[in-house]
């Protein structure tokens, strides 16, 4: 029997639970490994806003009925929040004949009312949602679907973008996957609504 010393023990233990917890994009938490995707962030070259990750990260469920329910929830959240943007939009349209002088003091405006309704968090959201439907659902490449979309992980999509290249046409199927994901929980008896994107 091979004696570890107490000390060594209880190291390695320290060592497992500051992994465990740890925030880090280096490590990831074990409890999180088969929960989620993606885990690790520093596997991406072109890395998403910091603040998007919570909502572009695609979270697993374990069935398509636990998936569709979800994702129709989040697409509700969205269709909600685009409502309201709408709303906002043509007030602000009203009043930018009247009070705007420059281009940029109107697009800080539009930004900033998109950032108080929260609409791009809940398109992320919505589209997250949705790849986890498509994964349920058997797609083999769903993590494609997020990685060339500018509302999931996207660093594909930068990266032909940053290079002034066009979506080739055999991956432009990936920009469909809220579509998709729609049409399968509808076969599964879910009212998806439809919203932006």
């Amino acid at each position: 029997m091979i004696n570890i010393p107490s000390s060594q023990i209880f190291k390695n233990l320290f060592i497992f639970i500051l992994l465990s917890f740890s925030t880090s994009p280096i490590f990831a938490s074990p409890f999180e490994i088969g929960k989620k995707w993606p885990i690790y962030w520093n596997q991406f070259k072109s890395q998403p806003n910091e603040k998007d990750k919570v909502f572009i990260t695609i979270r697993f469920t374990k069935s398509i009925d636990e998936a569709c329910k979800i994702f129709q929830k989040a697409s509700e959240s969205n269709k909600s929040k685009s409502a309201e943007y709408s709303k906002a939009f043509n007030e602000i349209e009203l009043k930018s004949q009247l009070n705007f002088h420059t281009k940029e003091e109107y697009e800080k405006r539009i930004n900033k009312k998109l950032d108080e309704i929260g609409l791009v968090k809940t398109t992320k959201r919505k589209f997250s949602t949705a790849v986890e439907v498509l994964r349920q659902a058997g797609y083999k490449d769903w993590k494609l679907y997020s990685r060339y979309s500018i509302w999931g992980v996207g660093d594909l999509r930068r990266e032909q973008v940053e290079n002034d290249q066009d979506l080739p046409e055999s991956k432009k199927k990936y920009l469909s996957g809220t579509r998709e994901a729609r049409e399968i929980c509808e076969t599964f008896g879910f009212d998806i609504p439809i919203s932006f994107p």
